[in-house]
């Protein structure tokens, strides 16, 4: 799918990373991936410290951010649709035989959205951050792949009512290939090891159409969800 695969701004506002991601954008390695379209628009203005400042350390970033706007001041990037999606859905239902079904009335599923909207806005206090986040969370669910080096935004999401499933590093490749049915070779090429985003990324979250894949023994362990979820790896 394109466009499967979001960074997250912590990755490019660490000096340990930042030259990773400099190097792979420069090998090509990074082709069909987005960043968040408001972190790309702040970079240009008087919002970019602020910004910047949620997702990296604030003593690096006067030298960062220079680096950053060089880098990946024309990086493609994901523009949000709209208010925070959130997916109501019975994941019982869902993964009956393995087969996707749309569940939601769309009453159900617009109160959902409004009121994880609320509430991710009122988790933060920067009206760009949210706008970030916001992103972050529509490209979740409806993509599939965020790569991060901070868990912060994935907190965030769960404040705001997101349910996160959660696997430790030693899980990481057997997980996605068996709770996500994804075989070796459909992971994407950037998240296997040895590979410089997948060095530099401390956190992996998948959701969106990789989740409505899930195992009929998963499903049955979470039960009945009123939340968008999504799986959340420390590879």
């Amino acid at each position: 799918m394109p466009e499967s695969i979001m960074l997250d701004p912590s990755l490019l506002l660490s000096f340990k990373t930042q030259p990773l991601l400099t190097e792979a954008r420069r090998r090509g390695e990074l082709e069909g991936m987005v960043l968040p379209a408001s972190f790309v628009r702040a970079l240009t203005d008087d919002r970019a410290t602020r910004a910047a400042s949620y997702f990296g350390k604030r003593r690096e970033l006067s030298a960062l951010l220079p680096l950053v706007r060089n880098s990946f001041g024309d990086f493609p990037t994901f523009q949000s649709s709209g208010p925070a999606i959130l997916l109501e859905t019975d994941l019982k239902k869902v993964l009956v035989d393995g087969q996707r079904r749309r569940l939601s009335s769309e009453p159900r599923a617009l109160r959902g959205q409004e009121r994880f909207e609320r509430q991710l806005r009122g988790a933060v206090r920067s009206q760009v951050v949210y706008e970030i986040l916001s992103e972050e969370w529509e490209f979740l669910q409806s993509r599939s792949w965020i790569v991060s080096k901070i868990r912060k935004p994935f907190n965030v999401f769960i404040k705001a009512g997101g349910v996160a499933i959660e696997w430790s590093h030693e899980h990481f490749d057997i997980a996605a290939a068996k709770t996500l049915k994804l075989k070796h070779e459909e992971l994407p090429p950037q998240l296997k090891p040895g590979q410089r985003l997948r060095a530099a990324s401390k956190w992996i979250a998948v959701a969106g159409p990789a989740v409505l894949s899930l195992a009929e023994p998963i499903s049955t362990a979470l039960g009945s969800l009123a939340a968008g979820f999504f799986f959340l790896f420390d590879p």
